[in-house]
């Protein structure tokens, strides 16, 4: 399926001032968690899918299935030259998308080829790796403006 047709709740929720995402945003999705850092999931997911597309932005609180999303055919394809994977979140969501690329590089056809790079933007308490590759080890709200 689609991004474009999947359920309303895999895709961040409507936002009233919606601006159109730039040509930058092709080779980008974000997977953060509406219910991780306290309510910042939820504001993360808000302003950043006015930026990158509402159909580049995943809420993993909706849809906890992120190796499903990862394996369409058009992210797979866009995965192929390199696709840059943004996870808002701690340890345990880095944890879990990382699983989730292995699923798809060892299951999915054509999955093997694929390259992600991945960037942490640390949310909630655990955020050991964001802290351990000096990205900061907590939100900062300049992330979102």
């Amino acid at each position: 399926m689609a991004a474009a047709d999947a359920p309303e709740q895999d895709r961040a929720p409507e936002s009233t001032t919606a601006a159109a995402p730039t040509e930058d945003a092709k080779g980008v999705i974000l997977f953060s968690n509406s219910r991780s850092g306290g309510g910042k999931g939820k504001l993360v997911l808000d302003a950043l899918s006015d930026i990158l597309g509402k159909d580049r932005v995943f809420d993993l609180g909706a849809n906890p299935h992120p190796e499903q999303i990862l394996a369409q055919p058009h992210i797979v394809e866009e995965a192929r030259t390199g696709l840059r994977v943004i996870v808002c979140g701690g340890d345990g969501t880095m944890t879990w998308l990382m699983a989730a690329i292995d699923v798809v590089k060892t299951e999915v056809e054509g999955g093997r080829h694929c390259h992600y790079l991945i960037a942490p933007m640390p949310l909630g308490t655990g955020n050991d790796l964001a802290r351990s590759l000096n990205w900061g080890g907590h939100f900062s709200r300049k992330c979102t403006s």
